[in-house]
């Protein structure tokens, strides 16, 4: 197992700071610049092929700040997101070098999106490859974090034990071969954790991340939030709720986890918006967390929050 520690106890959830660290255009209102300084990058999740995702650009900037592919409760801090893995495709991000160049640690965030289990494994095998061709030019320490958590796909994604433990296994060993660190990702309503306890023993895996998004209407949070049975994006497949009702169910699951013997480590996060909850996600068993949506929401409260898990006394 490769060590993870040199990505530190904060690191950002995919695509909070855009691919790169450019962030998102909301962030150049006035007041509204999260200051992200020590935290690690995780880059906007990339594909093998270009996709345009669910973005309609022909809105312009006010895609950006009034989305058509996400809902958002300023008033509870909760979004709805169906963004739709919009991205360049693998290739064509690499070809830009800017990765490459980065001199702090990042971890590049891939996801292969076909609808069978045969296809997705030779397109991340293609992903994987292509990595491999500029891996000698980065300059600093990467990692890659495998998303098995997206919502924004047409195919359903399978909760069944069996099915996740030999995707993630065969998954594993084809990224293996770039001998970096390996973090999958994945969501608490789609990953039983019996499934991940299966993972404990493959020597693939670096450690975990949970959770990305929550199906709309689990657990009821979807009518709970947004006070209608169908969400509201169901034209773009639903959306995933993002936001601070995430936080207990994940600390939660966390706890579950160790108390079957999971052991390797774990970034957790979904709902931080405070110190506090920093804490709540140490105490649960979590390694280190990850900062998303408070961004949006609180974008001044980010640097307390990254501060904090870097200075907190984590177990």
């Amino acid at each position: 197992m490769k060590e993870i520690s040199i990505f530190g106890r904060a690191l950002g959830a995919a695509g909070v700071q855009g691919f790169f660290g450019e962030g998102h255009p909301h962030y150049k209102i006035p007041f509204r610049k999260p200051n992200f300084t020590g935290m690690t990058l995780v880059s906007k999740t990339s594909t093998l092929k270009s996709r345009e995702g669910n973005i309609k650009k022909s809105r312009g900037i006010l895609e950006h700040l009034f989305p058509s592919w996400a809902k958002m409760d300023f008033f509870s801090g909760h979004t709805i997101n169906a963004m739709g893995l919009p991205n360049l495709g693998i290739k064509a991000l690499l070809e830009l070098r800017i990765w490459q160049k980065n001199k702090e640690p990042l971890f590049i965030s891939i996801m292969a999106v076909e609808s069978t289990l045969e296809k997705r494994l030779d397109e991340l095998r293609r992903m994987v490859d292509i990595i491999g061709e500029y891996k000698n030019e980065f300059v600093a320490p990467i990692g890659l974090q495998i998303n098995r958590s997206c919502r924004n796909l047409r195919h359903k994604v399978s909760d069944n034990i069996k099915d996740i433990v030999k995707e993630s296994s065969q998954g594993l060993e084809i990224a293996s071969t770039l001998g970096w660190p390996l973090v999958e990702k994945f969501a608490i309503d789609t990953a039983p954790v019996k499934a991940i306890k299966e993972l404990q023993d493959n020597t693939n895996l670096d450690g975990i991340c949970v959770s990305n998004t929550v199906n709309y209407n689990y657990q009821g949070l979807g009518k709970k939030i947004f006070g209608i049975n169908i969400s509201p994006l169901a034209h773009l497949g639903g959306g995933g709720i993002s936001g601070p009702e995430l936080l207990p169910l994940v600390c939660d699951y966390i706890k579950e986890i160790h108390d079957l013997g999971f052991t390797k480590n774990i970034n957790g996060g979904g709902g931080i918006f405070c110190k506090e909850d920093v804490e709540k996600y140490r105490d649960a068993g979590a390694n280190s967390i990850f900062v998303g949506t408070v961004a949006t929401y609180y974008p001044r409260r980010v640097v307390g929050i990254i501060q904090c898990a870097n200075n907190l006394n984590w177990r």
